[in-house]
């Protein structure tokens, strides 16, 4: 795959993840675009939906969908409840083959996972 068809490929697939993010994300990704490949804001905003999937369904958040979620459920986390979706991804496992053998995620995943969550609140903060 060229990197003009791979770059229109994550482009294509961050519009559609973006169509189901509050619009704090949409603005960040915005905001990111110059400076950021489409591949990196496509894996940060699929971390923010499983982040926020988590806080939907720990019921950590009174919400129904994703786009419900404001910056201010996201500034009320506790430091506990951030450390026990780090350790919630840590322990996650997934199928690597058909004869439903499982791996742990890599730690390199769990901290991209961190730093995307962490420039997400990061922009939040300074955009408030």
């Amino acid at each position: 795959m060229s990197v003009s068809k791979q770059h229109d490929y994550y482009e294509r697939k961050l519009d559609e993840l973006l169509k189901e993010m509050p619009d704090y994300v949409v603005k960040y990704v915005d905001a990111k675009q110059d400076v950021r490949s489409p591949l990196t804001l496509f894996n940060y905003v699929r971390d923010y939906q499983e982040f926020f999937n988590w806080l939907i369904a720990e019921e950590i958040v009174p919400c129904e969908s994703i786009r419900d979620i404001t910056p201010g459920y996201l500034e009320n986390l506790s430091l506990e409840e951030a450390s026990n979706y780090f350790k919630f991804i840590a322990r996650k496992k997934y199928k690597v083959s058909k004869n439903d053998e499982t791996k742990k995620i890599n730690p390199k995943t769990v901290n991209r996972h961190k730093s995307s969550l962490r420039s997400l609140f990061k922009y939040l903060t300074t955009e408030a």
